[in-house]
Parts: structure tokens; C-alpha cells; sequence
């Protein structure tokens, strides 16, 4: 965003404006009336011929004359529909009437009286439903409208309509945001974006990506909801809360392109195709293709080590840095939705679905052939651990039995004993 900008809160007195211009209008004419009447007396006092009466009418002519000048002048430089729009302007700035009045949304012209308090208006008429890709410069987000503040710029009166923002700069680099109410411009301003504060949603057919090991990929039927950032939690009863410093966000900071600046949709749209794109460059095609796939990642903050691609691309969109950036353009996104990731490429997709079968067929035979060569170890290290076992039972009888005094037929019968024992356990 341009950081020289200087927000003015003052907001412009068009009654003074019309106060002054109705002055200078009155001095003009009792100035031409002064002239005529003082011609007129020195014709009568020096007894001029009649001709020289005609003469009198020569200030009145120029006057004329240099105000449709004026406004034909007017009416080329800001391609006007037509001469009298161009008089009504130039009227408006010398001398305080007929002030165009604005309604956003809306398409109705009001020429202003120049009274010094607002007229009753009829109820704001309803924007037509349309694309958000028709933008919102105020051509696009008004279409039909041809009011010449669009074109020219103040003085006039704006109706600011529920769920919109006017932003206005001046000669000086000032600028001024227009909340929803009944506001003014002056003579040195003029309408910079009309912003709308509405939830916009959008949807992108197509993204062409290439995975990390070299493969392309399209992304389809992509869509994603977003409004400008507000500090403030929006609900029924407030649904179009905005902050100042997010409108000049979506209007001055946008980044420049090789075809100019974007519109605001434009900018977030590129964002969300960034996002994506950097996604699936640093993810192979197995991963991206075949949900379910383990990762290999451990379990952190409560995500399973099963990527799911879809899944991980809307989580992107509620990491911090990403809600930083798309902040940076003025806006949130709320929700976002991802339909499917294919290969554009049927020779290649057809080639890796072998590639799977083959590894699908490939793995149950090695396992089956690591569990046979394996029995024969297996089976003579349980033999082994079961002679072992005996003997330690057995070890374990002959500490228990006490030899002092018995004889050998005793000892006899307690081996053969605890050895049934041992291998009845065994058993």
C-alpha cells in the first residue's frame, strides 16, 4: 500500500461550497448589470445612434458563449455523454448548483438544487446479482451507471448503500473512506474504488502444476469465499463490518503485473493459485493422487500421518503466514473447497497406474517369500528356547530339593518328578 497517503476525517461542507458559488454567481450578474446600465445612461447622455444599443448585449453574449465553451471543454476532456452534462458540472464548480447525486448501489441520476440540506430520497435499489469477476471498479461494481462523479470527480453527493465502501482521494494525496450514509465530495476529489463488503465467492475450473518428481497435473473445480478483514466478528445483525485499513488494502495493494494492476478479485485469485501451485511442486505424485498413502510423518497437533491432499491444501489456508498474506490484500478467507487433482496427460497416467499394479503385485509375493525363508529359523529357535526352558526348570527343581540326608532313589524320584512337571508345563 502507498505509505504516503494522509487520511483526512473532515468531511466537506457542500453548503458552504454552494453558499460561495451562489455568491460568485450573484456578483457576476450584478456586475453585468451594472455594465449595461452604465452603457445604457451614457448612451441616453451622449445621444448615440441606436445601433449602439446592440452593443449592450455583447457582455451577455460572451458570458454565453464562454460557458457552453466551457462546457463543451469540459465534455471532450472527461468523455461525456453529452454538452449539457458538461455545463451542469462546470455550474456545479463555479457556482454552487445542480450537485449530480450518486446512489451505490443503484443507477439513478439526481441533479442536486444546491439547497443546504439533503432531499428525501427514495429507497436504494438493489445491486443485480452478478460474477465477482466483473471486479470493482466503479464502471464494473455499478454497471449501467453513468453519473459523472464516476467521470469528473466532486463536488456532489454520494448515497453509500448497505454493504459497500467509497474510497475518495484528492489533488494532495489524501484519502477518505465513505461508510455506508449520506456523504459529500469536494471540488478536488473524486472516487477512487467503490469496494463491495459483501462475502464474494469464487470459482477456478483449472490449475496446471507439476509434482515435485516432474509429472503435470491439473487441480479442478476450485472454490473459495472470502470478505474484507474486520477486527470485529461479523453476525446477522452487523453482517458488512470492515476496517478502514483493510478497504486501502484491497485498493492500493495490489501487486503490479506485466498487464497493469488487477482488480482486487484478481490479486486474491493469484494468491490462491500460489498457494496451490507450491503445494503440489513439493509433493510427489503418489502423494498427491492417492489419498491415504502414509507420509511417514509422526502425529503432531492432532493430524493423522495419512495425507490426504485435499484436506492439507484448505489446511494451507488457515496457517498463520498464509492468513498474513491474503491480510496483506485486505481480505479473509472463509471457507475453501478443492474438487479433484488428475493427470491432463492419459499416456503417463495409464503408465503409473501400471507402475502401482506392479508394486501392488510385487509386495504380497515378497512378503510371502521372506515368511518361508523365515519358518526354518523361526521353528529351530522355538526348539531352542523350549530345551531351554526345560533344563532352567529343571536347574530349578534340583535347588528346591534338599539332598542332605535322602538317598539316591529319593533324588531319582524328585528329578523324574519335577521333569514331568517342567514338560507338563510345557506342554
Amino acid at each position: 500500500m502507498q505509505s504516503n497517503k494522509r487520511r483526512i476525517k473532515i468531511e466537506p461542507q457542500l453548503q458552504e461550497l454552494a453558499a460561495s458559488g451562489i455568491f460568485r454567481l450573484g456578483m457576476l450578474l450584478l456586475v453585468g448589470l451594472l455594465f449595461t446600465l452604465m452603457n445604457y445612461l451614457l448612451y441616453r447622455y451622449l445621444r448615440l445612434s441606436t445601433w449602439y444599443l446592440g452593443l449592450l448585449l455583447l457582455p451577455w453574449i460572451a458570458l454565453v458563449v464562454s460557458v457552453w465553451i466551457g462546457g463543451r471543454f469540459i465534455r471532450h476532456l472527461y468523455n461525456l455523454g453529452s454538452t449539457k452534462i458538461g455545463l451542469a458540472r462546470l455550474a456545479a464548480v463555479l457556482f454552487g448548483v445542480f450537485y449530480p447525486h450518486l446512489r451505490v448501489p443503484g443507477n439513478e441520476i439526481q441533479p442536486d438544487s444546491g439547497s443546504s440540506e439533503f432531499e428525501e430520497t427514495e429507497d436504494i435499489d438493489e445491486l443485480p446479482s452478478g460474477n465477482p469477476d466483473e471486479g470493482s471498479h466503479p464502471g464494473d461494481i455499478l454497471p449501467g451507471v453513468d453519473n459523472p462523479l464516476l467521470h469528473t470527480g466532486g463536488p456532489g453527493r454520494i448515497t453509500v448503500g448497505q454493504g459497500y465502501a467509497v474510497v475518495v482521494e484528492n489533488l494532495f494525496g489524501s484519502i477518505r473512506v465513505l461508510p455506508e450514509g449520506r456523504r459529500s465530495i469536494s471540488s478536488q476529489e473524486w472516487i477512487k474504488e467503490i469496494v463491495s463488503l459483501e462475502d464474494r465467492e469464487r470459482w477456478l475450473s483449472l490449475i496446471q502444476a507439476t509434482s515435485s518428481d516432474g509429472i503435470p497435473l491439473d487441480v479442478t473445480d476450485i472454490r473459495y469465499r472470502y470478505h474484507i478483514c474486520s477486527q470485529a466478528l461479523r453476525s446477522p445483525t452487523q453482517p458488512y463490518l470492515f476496517d478502514e485499513e483493510a478497504v486501502l488494502n484491497v485498493v492500493y495493494g495490489r501487486p503490479m503485473t506485466k498487464d497493469g494492476v488487477p482488480g482486487w478479485d484478481d490479486s486474491i485469485e493469484q494468491l490462491v493459485e500460489e498457494i496451490i501451485i507450491d503445494y503440489v511442486n513439493r509433493h510427489s505424485i503418489d502423494l498427491l493422487t492417492a489419498p491415504g498413502i502414509e507420509s511417514g510423518l509422526p502425529v503432531q497437533d492432532g493430524r493423522s500421518s495419512v495425507l490426504n491432499p485435499r484436506q492439507e491444501i484448505a489446511r494451507c489456508f488457515q496457517e498463520p503466514e498464509v492468513k498474513k498474506r491474503f491480510r496483506e490484500l485486505g481480505v479473509e478467507v472463509t471457507w475453501f473447497d478443492i474438487g479433484h487433482i488428475s493427470m491432463p496427460n492419459k499416456m503417463v497416467a495409464e503408465q503409473w497406474i501400471k507402475i502401482w499394479q506392479a508394486r501392488w503385485k510385487y509386495d504380497p509375493a515378497r512378503l510371502s517369500a521372506e515368511i518361508a525363508s523365515r519358518r526354518p529359523i523361526l521353528q529351530a529357535q522355538g526348539r531352542a528356547e523350549a530345551q531351554a526352558e526345560t533344563l532352567l526348570s529343571i536347574l530349578h527343581a534340583l535347588e528346591e530339593i534338599d539332598l542332605r540326608g535322602s538317598s539316591r532313589k529319593q533324588v531319582r524320584h524328585q528329578v523324574v518328578i519335577r521333569t514331568a512337571k517342567a514338560l507338563d508345563y510345557l506342554a
